[in-house]
């Protein structure tokens, strides 16, 4: 077991904890990073990244796997240690000032933690349907990670909030047939 003592620990590897890992290193601190989600970027990667941003000071628009790539590259000046597909299950506060992160797969140590998780790990409301299970990923996407995929295809978008509109409008200029707002 590795009981490096981290100067900074971030849960979360979005935008704010990557902007935190990049400022972390810029003041030459030794820093880890805990994402629970298979890659770094957060939202921006995991659930629209064709989509653009229009609110980033001194960018008109970018899109946000755009973004995180920038966020990531910046991050990565500094060599921060990674830790992917790991999910905090526990923090406590050791007697020598330092604090004790547990994940599934074992324990990390830092003088200081910042939670930077967001709405937390990104989990799509999962259809409940016996045969649900067998269309995923074919007919059935939880994630649009590349638009182009649907290019000419029908497509039905269900959502909770005004996400289906945007995925389903973003779709529209590459030729998609019917939109469907369910």
């Amino acid at each position: 077991m590795d009981e490096t003592v981290y100067d900074v620990t971030i849960i979360g590897g979005g935008p704010v904890g990557l902007f935190a890992a990049f400022y972390g290193g810029l003041r030459q601190m030794r820093v880890k990073i805990i994402e629970s989600m298979p890659q770094l970027g957060g939202q921006l990667a995991a659930l629209y990244p064709e989509k653009y941003i229009y609110d980033v000071a001194g960018m008109p628009k970018v899109k946000a796997q755009s973004l995180a790539d920038r966020l990531i590259e910046q991050a990565m000046q500094f060599h921060p240690t990674i830790v992917l597909n790991e999910t905090v299950q526990d923090v406590k506060k050791t007697g020598r000032g330092t604090f004790r992160i547990e994940t599934g797969s074992g324990l990390h140590f830092s003088k200081t933690v910042l939670i930077t998780a967001g709405i937390g790990a990104c989990q799509p409301r999962r259809i409940e349907h016996e045969q649900a299970l067998q269309y995923e990923n074919k007919n059935l996407h939880y994630f649009v990670n590349d638009m182009r995929k649907f290019k000419g295809e029908n497509q039905c978008t269900r959502s909770d909030g005004v996400r289906a509109i945007n995925e389903s409008g973003s779709s529209l200029p590459l030729g998609t047939g019917n939109a469907a707002f369910c």
